[in-house]
């Protein structure tokens, strides 16, 4: 009786959720979207970008990028499913607020901090590290899941099969922006974003 009753909370919960953004990639325009610094194309359900030199070299090392204006309080959840191909070796999952950094998510394929690894910044703008994702190992060629659930001073990164939870004070504050982008000779896809609030 106990575990239906917390399904039914779970259940509810999950019902009564605010959608912020929701992108299947079935319209080339959504207005919450923003694209940038490549050339992202939309078709089956999946934006895809190809990684530019001349482009990356323009925007000071900065690769394709997609936004999102999501205008979140404190807590929200962000899902979304990514692969990439080639040789991309960086990946990036970031939130804003209106004046600058929150957070981000580095995954790297080669390099000192190999692997994911999540860093905060507070109010006065100072970053830290959170740490790295256990377990996580780099992957080509094969979807997977991304999940951002923030509560609070609490921040839980789900990749794959990948979880860990972070605490700062960092992650309680405001979110007004998303994004994604990568680096490296390949490209990204990624399919599925959608953004909730409790």
């Amino acid at each position: 009786m106990k575990f239906v009753c917390v399904l039914l909370v779970l259940l509810i919960g999950s019902v009564n959720a605010e959608v912020l953004v929701e992108d299947t990639f079935e319209t080339q325009k959504l207005e919450a979207r923003k694209p940038a610094r490549g050339n992202w194309q939309i078709k089956d359900g999946i934006i895809t970008a190809k990684f530019d030199a001349e482009l990356f070299k323009k925007y000071k090392n900065h690769g394709p990028i997609v936004w999102y204006d999501i205008k979140a309080s404190t807590d929200c959840t962000i899902n979304l499913e990514y692969k990439i191909t080639g040789e991309v070796d960086t990946v990036m999952f970031s939130v804003n607020d209106k004046k600058g950094h929150v957070y981000r998510t580095t995954l790297k394929k080669d390099g000192k901090r190999r692997g994911a690894f999540t860093k905060v910044w507070n109010a006065e703008k100072k970053s830290s590290p959170a740490g790295l994702l256990d377990g996580f190992e780099y992957t080509l060629d094969k979807w997977l899941p991304v999940q951002l659930t923030f509560a609070g001073t609490q921040l839980t990164v789900k990749i794959g099969e990948s979880t860990q939870t972070y605490e700062h004070e960092g992650f309680a504050r405001d979110k007004a922006k998303i994004n994604f982008q990568f680096s490296g000779d390949g490209e990204m896809q990624v399919r599925n974003v959608k953004v909730t609030a409790p």
